[in-house]
């Protein structure tokens, strides 16, 4: 019985909600969905420029912060391979 019923009741759901009429004058969810972006297109692009304004700040201070660690440290620069040259290409 509890399998059946278990069965029935989404069944039922779904057919109420096909059978259920539909507003005929309320807009469809993409309409309003790009109402909406065109209203405040101007903050999705100011939105969008701060997140990469702070994208690249973070990435110019973790950069600058490994050069200055690798200069306090007298290691090799960040350029430089860390594997020694191939001994065919060491002129000599």
């Amino acid at each position: 019985m509890r399998s059946r019923s278990a069965l029935v009741l989404p069944l039922l759901a779904l057919t109420v909600a096909l059978v259920a009429p539909a507003q005929a004058s309320a807009d469809s969810f993409p309409s309003d969905a790009g109402n909406f972006v065109s209203d405040n297109i101007q903050y999705f692009v100011a939105g969008l420029v701060a997140a990469i304004l702070l994208l690249l700040l973070v990435v110019s201070i973790t950069q600058r912060r490994a050069k200055e660690k690798a200069a306090k440290t007298g290691s090799r620069s960040l350029t430089s391979p860390s594997w020694p040259p191939f001994p065919c290409c060491v002129a000599g």
